[in-house]
């Protein structure tokens, strides 16, 4: 019960998430590791993925047709596409969650959300949240190929000052799922 009642706090602020309009920018002081990545809610997919009838559907933002992408796309492909940035690295982000292997793999989005800017570093922590949720209920062991507190890790990497108060509360509830036991 008190799982579900944290649960329930750290996502309040989820319910308020822009979908439009903002575009996270990069920062010229930070390293070429960690540079930002461009993520953008507005502008045409490029030309490769404007045919495609998965990712014209999913734009649109209705989980069902993000489920439906993310059914098609592995994790993988999905981060590689929001590494690219642009129009489909916002939509890969918001199709990350509904991925089959989301729960498992779920620290390549960690991984991400300190080189995010609002408004999709709040959606990135959004969906961790609510992969995390899901997880207990799915009972995958998240990926081999990190070490057991790799998303924790990641995320305590954020730069605090440069939050929100919901990020941060969101960013704290996500924190308390991936502690190490």
């Amino acid at each position: 019960m008190r799982k579900i009642a944290l649960l329930g706090l750290g996502l309040l602020g989820c319910l308020a998430t822009p979908r439009g309009g903002q575009e996270s920018t990069a920062r010229a002081s930070a390293p070429a590791e960690l540079a930002p990545l461009a993520l953008s809610d507005s502008g045409p997919l490029p030309t490769e993925l404007a045919s495609d009838m998965a990712w014209q559907l999913a734009e649109r933002g209705d989980p069902m047709y993000l489920g439906v992408l993310a059914r098609r796309s592995s994790t993988a492909e999905l981060e590689a596409r929001i590494i690219g940035g642009g129009r489909a690295g916002a939509v890969a982000l918001d199709a990350f969650e509904f991925a089959p292997d989301a729960y498992p793999e779920h620290v390549r989005l960690c991984s991400l959300v300190p080189r995010l800017r609002p408004p999709h570093r709040q959606r990135a922590l959004c969906a961790l949240a609510r992969i995390l949720g899901a997880g207990d209920d799915i009972h995958f062991e998240p990926s081999g190929s990190s070490t057991p507190n790799a998303c924790g890790d990641a995320l305590r990497s954020v730069d605090g000052k440069d939050l929100s108060d919901e990020e941060r509360d969101i960013l704290g509830h996500v924190l308390s799922q991936t502690s190490a036991p």
